[in-house]
């Protein structure tokens, strides 16, 4: 009979991925914020995209 992988290691693994791009993000940011970069507050619903009309053919 053939055994069916484990799926823990999987799980781990995809845990550690995440933390690692987390930490990439803040360090990301932080570097950002310390350029003078700001970050905006969008209101919620709001997609900050204008609604332009694509040309008909």
């Amino acid at each position: 009979m053939v055994e069916k992988p484990r799926k823990s290691a999987a799980k781990k693994k995809n845990s550690y991925i995440a933390l690692e791009a987390s930490d990439l993000i803040k360090e990301q940011t932080k570097k950002f914020l310390e350029k003078g970069g700001k970050i905006e507050k969008i209101i919620k619903g709001a997609s900050g995209q204008h609604n332009i009309p694509a040309a008909k053919k």
